[in-house]
């Protein structure tokens, strides 16, 4: 399916505009906006099914939809560098994340700029995953991990959400070469994440903490920068994490 931006697939506010539901479908150059509003249907401007193996998203733009795109049970995805605002309804739970997967294994998500929303990327029971070079912004979390295991998110920005990076009951992750500006309350927020390593990370502006390390163990943090933050590392209930080479500023 492929257009040039102008060309628009206009759901009309109801249920999902496009499912995936074949192999190896690729969805490039289009608009597709007015998805439908309620979550318990999972509405979304893309919805990708289990059988829409190795789907290929690229160079959309999405707009007014509940869930940006959807990949749900579809391993071996790439979404790449498609723009997606969501809501800004002031009632976060009422939002629909910008990029959401559960049980793809093996995806790609890269290049792309998120919006407004709940989260801006948010992934669950999900392995072996990359998240490289998207940009978030305006949402709760940038990208917001739940159960996903032997991961990399490399060369992410997040600007202006509640928290960055929110990694949860997540192990051996590789967390990299990432940006938090001015976001509020947390730049690293990792909760149960075990074994991983965190390198060369900048966060900046004035969050309450630049990283809250709940109940996470065996992690390392090495040669990042933390500037302006109330805190720069606050962490309990956490035990064997190594940190070194790291700079603190203001």
């Amino acid at each position: 399916l492929i257009g040039d931006l102008r060309t628009v697939i206009d759901g009309g506010g109801n249920g999902t505009v496009i499912t995936v539901a074949a192999p190896d479908v690729v969805i490039r150059g289009v608009t597709v906006r007015g998805s439908g509003d309620r979550l318990d249907m999972e509405d979304s401007g893309i919805f990708v099914m289990p059988s829409g193996i190795r789907a290929l998203i690229e160079d959309n733009r999405l707009e007014a939809n509940l869930i940006g795109i959807y990949l749900k049970g579809s391993a071996d995805a790439v979404v790449r560098n498609n723009t997606i605002v969501g809501s800004s309804d002031p009632r976060v739970n009422e939002r629909g994340n910008g990029i959401h997967l559960w049980n793809a294994p093996g995806s790609v998500v890269e290049s792309n700029t998120v919006q407004y929303g709940r989260d801006g990327i948010f992934v669950m029971n999900t392995n072996s995953t990359v998240f490289r070079n998207n940009q978030m912004s305006d949402t709760r979390y940038a990208i917001h991990y739940m159960y996903t295991h032997d991961s990399e998110i490399v060369g992410n920005q997040s600007v202006r959400n509640n928290s960055a990076f929110a990694l949860m009951y997540s192990d051996r992750l590789v967390v990299s070469g990432n940006t938090s500006v001015d976001d509020r309350e947390r730049g690293l927020f990792l909760h149960a994440a075990n074994y991983s390593e965190f390198n060369d990370n900048n966060i900046s502006g004035s969050p309450e903490k630049c990283v809250f390390i709940y109940n996470a163990n065996m992690n390392s943090f090495a040669d990042n920068y933390f500037e302006g933050c109330d805190i720069g590392i606050h962490f309990t209930g956490s035990e064997n994490n190594s940190i070194s080479g790291n700079t603190f500023i203001g």
